[in-house]
C-alpha cells in the first residue's frame, strides 16, 4: 500500500537501457536481445502487417472500396514491401531495426520515405497517402475510425515482432516487484487481446 508507481514511456531501446542502469524495475520491451542482466517472459508474438490507405494504389489493389474490413486477405512479400515509400520511426526503434534486418537478410533495404517517432503521426501519414507502415495490427485496433486503412499480411518472410516483459537480473526481487510484474503482465495482456 505505501508502494510508489512512476510510468516511463520510451523505445524499446532506452527502456532496456534503463532496466541495464537500474533506472527502471521493469518494462515492457519489443524484441529485446537477450542479455545476462536481465529475465524476461514472453507477453506475445505477432507478425507485423503492411499498413496502406485505403484509397492508395496498394490499398485499393489489397480491398476495393466498398470493403468494410479492416484486414484484407491479400499477402505481399517482404521483398516487394522493400520498394514501397514506407513511413518508419527512426532507429533505434525495435520495428525499425526487425524491418531493416529481415530486408538485408533476403539482399533488400527498405525505401524510408518518412521517419516519425510517434505511431499517431505515421499513421495520420499514412491515412494522407504519404507512404506505408510496418506494424502490429493491433495499432488500429485503439483507432475509433480504423476505415481510412487496410492492412496486408507480409510473407516470405514474415516479420514476427515478440513483446517481451523484463526485468533486471542483477537487483534482488520485492513483493512490490512481483506484484508490479502480475499487473503489468495482466494489463498488457487484456489490452492486446481487446
Amino acid at each position: 500500500p505505501q508502494a510508489g508507481l512512476t510510468l516511463t514511456e520510451g523505445f524499446s531501446a532506452l527502456l532496456h537501457e534503463g532496466l541495464r542502469v537500474g533506472h527502471l524495475d521493469l518494462a515492457v520491451l519489443y524484441n529485446p536481445a537477450h542479455s545476462p542482466d536481465l529475465e524476461m517472459t514472453l507477453l506475445n508474438e505477432e507478425a507485423l502487417v503492411l499498413i496502406s490507405a485505403r484509397n492508395s494504389l496498394a490499398g485499393r489493389k489489397a480491398a476495393p472500396e466498398k470493403a468494410r474490413t479492416v484486414a484484407s486477405p491479400a499477402s505481399i512479400d517482404l521483398a516487394t514491401v522493400a520498394t514501397l515509400p514506407l513511413i518508419a520511426p527512426s532507429r533505434p526503434n525495435a520495428f525499425r531495426i526487425l524491418i531493416e534486418s529481415e530486408m538485408m537478410r533476403i539482399g533488400c533495404k527498405p525505401q524510408i520515405a518518412l521517419e516519425i517517432d510517434g505511431l499517431n503521426a505515421i499513421l495520420d501519414l499514412v491515412k494522407e497517402g504519404l507512404g506505408h507502415a510496418v506494424l502490429p495490427p493491433y495499432t488500429l485496433r485503439s483507432l475509433a475510425l480504423p476505415h481510412p486503412f487496410v492492412t496486408r499480411p507480409i510473407i516470405r518472410p514474415r516479420l514476427m515482432s515478440r513483446l517481451m516483459l523484463a526485468w533486471s537480473s542483477r537487483r534482488p526481487s520485492t513483493a512490490t516487484q512481483r506484484a508490479a510484474l502480475d499487473i503489468a503482465r495482466q494489463v498488457v495482456l487484456g489490452a492486446i487481446k481487446n
